[in-house]
Formats: structure tokens, sequence, C-alpha cells
């Protein structure tokens, strides 16, 4: 009933009401890079500058990529079995007629020296062909989830 009552409150006045349950959800998902970003806690996950670290933008697996048609596919791949899958797949839509004098193996995966060179590839590969084509590649063939690619709607 108080939840009723400030909300009626809060729409007379013009004031924005937000529930509590937002406010929680938020708190909750931001916990979990700042638990990761201790530098005490041993977790791989946030232990590099901003920007180098799996999940904030460094690692090619865990990024955004633009299509030649200007929309975007996101991936997604933490997992090996999933990076495999992914790899696989994109190399196959790539077709054989894609200049490059290097491809990516499961193993480039876990070798952060191999990155730059894999988010080149991943960068000139998405350019190559259009958002509608590479979600054609992830998700014609079952099981789709096990690609961890998703086109950006």
């Amino acid at each position: 009933m108080l939840t009723w009552w400030e909300g009626q409150t809060c729409l007379r006045s013009g004031l924005a009401l937000i529930p509590g349950q937002q406010v929680s959800g938020t708190r909750y998902i931001s916990l979990f890079a700042l638990v990761h970003a201790n530098q005490g806690s041993g977790s791989q996950l946030f232990s590099r500058p901003r920007g180098e670290n799996p999940l904030d933008g460094g690692a090619p697996f865990y990024d955004v990529y633009t299509c030649s048609d200007g929309r975007w596919m996101s991936v997604g791949c933490i997992e090996p079995q999933f990076f495999k899958t992914f790899i696989d797949r994109f190399i196959e839509g790539l077709g054989r007629d894609f200049p490059s004098e290097w491809r990516p193996s499961p193993e480039t995966h876990t070798n952060r020296e191999e990155w730059p060179k894999l988010r080149k590839f991943l960068v000139d590969g998405f350019r190559s062909n259009t958002r509608d084509h590479w979600a054609k590649i992830f998700h014609s063939k079952r099981p789709i989830m096990d690609t961890a690619c998703w086109p950006v709607l």
C-alpha cells in the first residue's frame, strides 16, 4: 500500500520512482566486477588494467564486431569448447578466398600474445560480410548456443 501511495505521490509531483528491485539488481550485477577487481581476490578476470581483462574488452572473443552492412555481431565465447566451435564456424563462414596469412586455432583462446592477431582477424572477417550472413553461419547448425555468437538486433 505504501509503495502504491509513494508512486502516486511521485506521479503527481513529476518525480521518477525507481523500484527497489531495480536498485538491488543493479547493485548485484555490479558486485561481480567489484569483487573480481579486488587485487587480493586472486581473480584472473580483472587483474590487469582496464581494457586488458577478458571481460572488459581486452579479450577478442568477448566483444562486439561491426559487419559490412554496419550492423553488429556479439561474441562471448569465454569457455574453450565454445571458442573452438565459434572459430570453426567463423572460418567456414569466411570461405577459402578470405585473404589472411594467419588463421586462429583453438589454442589461440588462452594465448594472450596471439590476441592482437585474433582481434584483427575477427574485425576483418566480420567486415567481410553482412550481419545476416553471420547470423545464418552461426545459427543454421545445432546446437546454436555452442557458438556464443549472436546478432545485435
